[in-house]
């Protein structure tokens, strides 16, 4: 390989880093001409010119041997959901969901670069968690930092973001900073690696800040599955590390029930009512229409005209109509492609789950099938087709499914 190439092989694993990196940022934006740049955008066109300089369409075709054709499923799920935008269409929303599209796009290209270079992912996910370090050192000092008042009480954002999505992307950098860079020493930085702890602390510091149930329940799980996936030779230490992360949980949780958070009062009003932030309702204002059309739904569009008839719209800074968010994908998705598209995207999940279940048998690698954890929980209560972190998972699973991760990155605990 000629110095030209390498040159360009170190490039785009920078730009790669700064795609993770810029995920954290998603809401940033700089102007251009009058229009919003988000930092996410700006950083993925980087790295597509960096791809663009080798060619990479034979490591397409390497994936799609390797993966089957199911990872064109996304792309199928895209062009039917702009088919029922256009058959329902009323003016109130785009066509063709361009997010969704470029994600996938963003997600083919990661598993393309893997096959040339198996760092390329490990440098993604190392550039998402020192996102995540970043946002919990500004949080620290209160830089960029926003307060919303919900009868719970204050609910912390940063920069414009939603407080749900802010929790749960912290939720999976610190999931990469202490299986990582602390379990596994991937950094090579010995005991100084323990220094991770400090932005650990932070991050779940500001989960709580901002008082997403989500967040926190994926938070428990991820350490909790952390520490019983741990493989070292030194058992008591495993069984010390269970046994104080239990004991912690337990005087933590004590500690948080009696408090006065918003966090802390709206478990409360979960346990206590059932409380579900208003999701049943809105699942019960979509779904009731379902079955008048279950085959293919109602499009985007379709989707805003029920929730102004149900009382359950809202409108953006420009004042127009906009659908609710169900905070459930699959609800989501029945709604807008109906039958035939929750049937896509069911097929394309069920492969990446059974490709990190493969990945720990066959590499004794964790870190796939925890970081699945997040991406199920988000699927059932949030919002995961336009994040950008659920594409980058997904390109991590199936990437360690096909061996190629950097050798240095087989888990050494």
């Amino acid at each position: 390989m000629d110095k030209t190439a390498k040159a360009i092989m170190k490039f785009r694993l920078f730009s790669v880093f700064l795609v993770g990196l810029a995920t954290a940022f998603n809401t940033f934006a700089i102007h251009v001409g009058g229009r919003p740049l988000s930092a996410a955008l700006l950083a993925v066109a980087l790295y597509f010119v960096s791809l663009l300089a080798l060619p990479i369409r034979r490591n397409v075709s390497v994936c799609a041997n390797n993966l089957g054709k199911f990872i064109m499923l996304p792309i199928v799920y895209v062009f039917l959901m702009s088919m029922m935008n256009i058959v329902y269409y009323n003016g109130s929303s785009a066509i063709f969901p361009f997010a969704v599209f470029m994600d996938w796009i963003l997600f083919l290209a990661l598993l393309a670069h893997s096959v040339d270079d198996s760092r390329a992912i490990d440098f993604c996910l190392y550039g998402l968690s020192f996102g995540a370090i970043i946002l919990s050192v500004l949080f620290f000092f209160g830089i960029g930092v926003e307060v919303n008042i919900t009868r719970e009480g204050e609910r912390l954002s940063m920069f414009g973001s939603n407080e749900n999505v802010l929790g749960i992307f912290q939720c999976i950098g610190s999931c990469v900073i202490l299986n990582l860079f602390i379990f596994e020493d991937r950094l090579r930085l010995k005991k100084y690696r323990w220094l991770f702890v400090v932005p650990l602390v932070l991050s779940a510091s500001m989960i709580f800040a901002t008082g997403s149930r989500t967040a926190l329940l994926i938070l428990i799980l991820i350490y909790g599955c952390s520490l019983l996936t741990l493989n070292t030779k030194r058992k008591f230490l495993k069984f010390l590390l269970i046994v104080g992360g239990f004991a912690a949980f337990i005087f933590s949780a004590g500690r948080f029930l009696t408090s006065e958070s918003a966090m802390a009062q709206r478990f409360l009003l979960t346990l206590q009512e059932g409380n579900t932030g208003g999701r049943t309702d809105i699942w019960i204002a979509y779904l009731k229409y379902f079955p008048n059309h279950p085959l293919l739904g109602v499009g985007n569009s379709g989707m805003i005209d029920i929730a102004t008839v149900n009382g359950v719209g809202t409108t953006d800074i420009t004042g127009h109509v906009m659908a609710l968010s169900p905070h459930n994908v699959l609800v989501e998705i029945l709604m807008t492609t109906g039958i035939v598209g929750f049937f896509i995207m069911a097929v394309f999940w069920k492969n990446i789950w059974k490709a990190a279940y493969q990945t720990l048998g066959n590499f004794k690698c964790s870190m796939p099938i925890i970081l699945s954890i997040p991406i199920l929980i988000v699927i059932l209560s949030g919002q995961i087709l336009e994040e950008k972190y659920a594409w980058i998972v997904y390109a991590y699973t199936l990437a360690c499914s096909m061996g190629n991760f950097h050798n240095v990155s087989l888990p050494r605990h």
